[in-house]
């Protein structure tokens, strides 16, 4: 092809243009068999168009794939999370049963050489309360385990046994909920003293009603209408004054009614159960409030005995 272009131009008459003068040989240049954009192709609106269509289906396409991926992965980890939250509630119930176990056998064996030691002493009572009692009333004492709550009802102020009962871990932090909520967010001394002596009575009354009860994390062992009812003859028989019994009642009562608003994560207890328990706690300080209407008038009377009559004071 050169040859021929040098001999084409030695003719002096001019001659027709052909491709030989305009394009370059193809060996000279890299052919290009990429296919064409139709982008490229076609600058109207509408081929843009397409192209951007064609585009957005692809990324829909891609969002689609990893959006399936990760709704399988959070299935995966949720039942991750389910299975070891169920093992490790599991391990911590069966830790607070046996904790619970002990101290229950500990207790038991303590009680028991208690009463061996104030047999002597007491027989003549109990046996003439047992033969006014009658079958019925010593089948619900035993129900109610009133022995379980005079030990712990002795001692006054600080020094009350009451303060040393030691309960499982997560009804300790439950009760420390409870305390802290009598406190308030700037409590001064006193109000400390009050909301220990408050959480004092509460675990009285808990320590009563879980007495021989192998399993507390549920606290299912409240719904007992028989030993609440044994609970609240033994605070008024215990030797306390009437007013002090009804402390004890109305402490335990606020603490269910605490207890229905915020329950504690293991409670296991219904609605309908809470309202039993609250109903049967209510009757109890119903039922105190003439003797402690009594209790205040004679009071009220001594106290007026002891002022300086009229004529004592004018001499």
């Amino acid at each position: 092809m050169e040859l021929l272009a040098e001999l084409r131009a030695t003719d002096s008459t001019p001659a027709m243009q052909s491709m030989l003068d305009v394009n370059p040989s193809p060996l000279e240049e890299e052919i290009d068999v990429a296919p064409p954009s139709p982008v490229a192709d076609c600058g109207s609106a509408e081929c843009r168009r397409l192209g951007y269509e064609r585009e957005l289906e692809g990324v829909k396409a891609e969002r689609d794939e990893f959006c399936a991926e990760v709704r399988l992965l959070r299935t995966k980890l949720q039942k991750q999370l389910r299975s070891m939250k169920s093992g490790r509630t599991t391990a911590v119930e069966s830790q607070e049963d046996e904790r619970v176990t002990e101290g229950g056998r500990s207790s038991a064996a303590s009680e028991e050489a208690g009463r061996s030691s104030a047999a002597s002493e007491k027989a003549g009572r109990s046996s003439a309360a047992s033969e006014k009692a009658g079958p019925s009333s010593a089948a619900s004492e035993e129900e109610a385990g009133s022995s379980s709550f005079s030990p712990w009802s002795s001692g006054s102020g600080r020094g009350n046994l009451m303060r040393q009962i030691s309960l499982p871990p997560s009804m300790e932090d439950y009760l420390r909920t409870y305390r802290a909520h009598h406190e308030g967010l700037d409590p001064t001394p006193k109000m400390t003293e009050n909301a220990i002596s408050k959480v004092s009575r509460v675990k009285t009354f808990i320590l009563y009603m879980a007495n021989n009860r192998s399993r507390l994390s549920d606290w299912l062992f409240l719904d007992n209408m028989s030993r609440i009812r044994g609970w609240s003859r033994s605070v008024v028989e215990g030797g306390m004054k009437i007013t002090t019994a009804k402390f004890y009642l109305q402490n335990a009562l606020h603490f269910v009614r605490f207890m229905t608003g915020i329950p504690p994560k293991t409670c296991r207890l219904t609605r309908v159960q809470f309202t039993s328990v609250e109903r049967e706690l209510k009757t109890g300080v119903r039922s105190l409030q003439r003797r402690v209407v009594v209790h205040q008038m004679s009071t009220k009377r001594i106290k007026i005995s002891k002022l300086p009559s009229r004529q004592a004071l004018r001499g």
